[in-house]
């Protein structure tokens, strides 16, 4: 056998692999979609599937939150889900359509689902999803304003107590107004950068949404009718504190703020 022969025999097997390991996602993916519709995720003491997923699989919210999101898609686009559970398209050209799925172009989409499955066959994710562009700009008809209207009214904020008492918060919007809220808590971020910061970007992340919030409040710019009572907010260097232990203190703790709410 040449080396020619040999290498295309194990590019052939690459390929291969590659297409059991979709089809195996895919397979995966169903059972995402069972999960979430089972509401077995209540009993495991979550509040959706995708933070049960989560927890489980040690997954970021974001991933889990997209693949319990595709699979769900997934549910409307059977001839993407054949395809894909077969491995003749990767996860990434069934996000793709799926991504242009919406109530709104469910129709559209159906008719030419076919040729969009076609067309992942011979195409890069990037080059279907220029396919996918130019199709819901035809299916909207007003250059993606649509789009972005139904985007914009599908935004949410949900917040919540878990069963053990920790806070839980997810949200999901439009574009630019995710560009002002990541400005902000990027700048806040920033701002509260310590020396040798030993918190995760996560960490500071939640620290800095919490630091602008305070700052909402402490400023009475919510007013007394929303029931925040008014409150006095003094600075005080901890090394004035009587008694306070030297050189414990980080630059964080150094900027100790003591409310005092009238009753």
């Amino acid at each position: 056998m040449s080396i020619l022969e040999r290498m295309f025999g194990q590019l052939e097997e690459l390929a291969r692999e590659r297409r059991a390991l979709d089809a195996r996602e895919a397979a995966w993916l169903k059972n995402v979609a069972a999960y979430d519709r089972s509401d077995e995720w209540r009993g495991d003491g979550c509040l959706n599937a995708a933070s049960a997923i989560r927890a489980a699989c040690r997954m970021d919210q974001g991933v889990a939150r997209g693949h319990v999101e595709l699979a769900r898609k997934l549910d409307a686009l059977p001839l993407v889900a054949d395809a894909y559970g077969r491995g003749e398209i990767s996860q990434r050209h069934a996000a793709v359509v799926a991504s242009a799925y919406t109530p709104e172009r469910a129709a559209e989409i159906a008719n030419v689902e076919a040729e969009l499955v076609d067309a992942a066959r011979e195409c890069t994710p990037k080059e279907l999803g220029g396919i996918i562009r130019y199709l819901t700009d035809a299916i909207d008809g007003d250059g993606d304003a649509a789009a972005h209207a139904v985007e914009y009214e599908r935004r949410a904020c949900y917040m919540a107590t878990t069963l053990n008492g920790a806070f839980d918060m997810r949200a999901n919007g439009d574009h630019l107004s995710g560009q002002f809220i990541e400005a902000a808590v990027s700048a806040e971020m920033e701002r509260d950068l310590q020396d040798h910061d030993s918190r995760r970007s996560p960490q500071r992340r939640f620290d800095a949404l919490n630091n602008v919030c305070r700052l909402y409040l402490d400023r009475g710019q919510a007013g007394e009718s929303h029931g925040i009572r008014p409150h006095v907010t003094a600075v005080v260097d901890v090394d004035e504190l009587a008694g306070a232990p030297p050189g414990r203190w980080s630059t964080y703790a150094r900027r100790t703020v003591a409310m005092v709410t009238p009753r």
